[in-house]
């Protein structure tokens, strides 16, 4: 298992909220910002992290 780190910035939010998920590939952590981006509506991108490095940016389209 790797750990990732998921950023989710909201319009409304002072900081990025920030969690760390456990997976065992990237395609299975991008699959967790999938689900986070279907979760609360405020959220307008999410960045997935590993090592210090940024993988993936997802943007939610309205």
């Amino acid at each position: 298992m790797t750990n990732y780190t998921l950023m989710a910035y909201a319009p409304e939010a002072a900081q990025p909220f920030q969690q760390t998920i456990a997976a065992a590939r990237d395609s299975d952590a991008l699959e967790a910002v999938r689900r986070f981006l279907r979760g609360p509506q405020g959220v307008r991108q999410v960045e997935l992290w590993r090592d210090d490095r940024r993988i993936a940016t997802v943007e939610r389209v309205v």
